[in-house]
């Protein structure tokens, strides 16, 4: 998009704004189709509605041919309500409450369980429904020394006493497997993560303890931008990258070739895709440090307190003076409020806008009110045309 379209935005909407570029959400998603389009099986890509619930957004990505990954009955209800096919709405998250249980069953979604109390009340309320039988898939977990491990079953210990478990169950039949995690920018764990998964899955086809139907790989592709604030130095590897790795491993298994592969993208989707526009209010000089404050606020992009965002000015400069490290500072009555620090920027002056990228992924979703609204959203379609959107659907505004 060009300055003078972003600078129109903001003439007409005001600031702060989120501008979401359709063109950078259709391309996100064809990287993944071209990546994946010579893989032995057939492909699915389901997009993560906890990624960002904008409902243009969803919709659009739906028209693309994403599915739907929902992690509670209020984003079951979302994906329902959106048209999506129950076959192509996927349910994960570790609390998946009875009503919503019953209702995605009821819908026929593919559910996947997250732990053991969760398998019992399945199987409990698919006899209250007198379902015969109920199609389900596993969420296993590699060990990986994160925060992740708490999901599903670990693969180490309980995965495989889950499948003996499972086959007690008359009215269960177990066709999907299972597993997630996000940034993974190291490729050689990234081939680990996708091996103990298919290994998993081998072990479970041949002693015949499962039919399967689908493995859902999850995502673990990670974005250049937002980096985490913690590594020096970050690049994530292509989708290519990932997807000649998942293919490599796919072939070795003769069993997979009637297997469905699922990928849930969420930030390498969305997150290119919108930028926060911003105007600078104030600027103070001092001794060791440039302090330009602005119009939004962590409200707005909570994902500072992990991750650093490019932060860049819409205005053409045309100044031969180099540029100066500046701490972007939001303007909330609040010392942590701090946006950006050494920020190569050109000599700012107030009333100048600036562009945060890549907030598209989770900040959106994860924005609240506090000390300022939230941010009202703009849609920018191919041609160029400009539309304003609700700003989340929670909203009622």
């Amino acid at each position: 998009m060009t300055s003078s379209l972003l600078h129109a935005i903001a003439d007409q909407y005001g600031t702060p704004v989120y501008v979401l570029d359709e063109v950078e959400l259709v391309r996100a998603v064809a990287e993944f189709r071209q990546a994946f389009s010579d893989f032995p099986s057939s492909v699915h890509l389901a997009y993560p509605y906890k990624a960002n619930s904008l409902e243009s957004l969803c919709r659009h990505l739906h028209a693309l041919g994403m599915w739907a990954e929902v992690s509670s009955g209020m984003e079951l209800d979302l994906a329902v309500r959106f048209g999506v096919e129950p076959q192509h709405i996927i349910y994960n998250g570790i609390f998946k409450q009875d009503g919503e249980l019953r209702r995605a069953l009821q819908l026929a979604c593919k559910v996947n369980v997250d732990n053991l109390e969760e398998l019992e009340r399945i199987s409990e309320i698919a006899s209250s429904l007198e379902l015969d039988t109920v199609r389900i898939g596993i969420r296993v977990s590699p060990a990986s020394g994160t925060n992740w491990d708490k999901f599903g079953f670990a693969l180490e210990d309980e995965a495989r006493a889950i499948l003996t478990r499972i086959a007690q169950f008359e009215n269960l039949r177990l066709v999907g497997i299972h597993a997630h995690r996000s940034n993974i920018v190291d490729l050689e764990e990234y081939r680990k993560h996708i091996s103990a998964i298919l290994d998993f899955a081998s072990t479970a086809t041949h002693e015949k303890l499962c039919d399967l139907e689908y493995i859902d790989i999850g995502s673990g592709f990670a974005v250049d931008h937002p980096a985490p604030i913690n590594v020096d130095t970050w690049n994530a590897p292509s989708v290519s990258d990932y997807s000649q790795i998942v293919a490599e491993l796919w072939r070795r298994e003769s069993f997979l070739e009637t297997v469905d592969l699922i990928l849930e993208p969420g930030r390498r989707i969305v997150a290119p895709s919108v930028i926060l526009l911003t105007c600078v209010v104030s600027i103070k000089r001092r001794m060791h440090e440039n302090i330009a404050i602005v119009d939004a606020g962590q409200n707005l992009m909570p994902g500072i307190d992990w991750y650093r965002y490019p932060i860049v000015q819409v205005d053409d400069v045309d100044c031969v003076d180099p540029a100066k490290e500046y701490s972007v500072h939001g303007c909330l009555c609040d010392s942590m409020d701090i946006l950006g620090r050494n920020i190569p920027l050109i000599d700012l002056d107030v009333g100048d806008i600036l562009a945060i990228e890549c907030v598209g992924g989770y900040d959106m979703s994860r924005s609240f009110t506090w000390q300022l609204p939230r941010a009202p959203v703009v849609w920018v379609n191919g041609q160029l045309s400009v539309s304003l959107v609700r700003p989340l659907l929670a909203d009622k505004s």
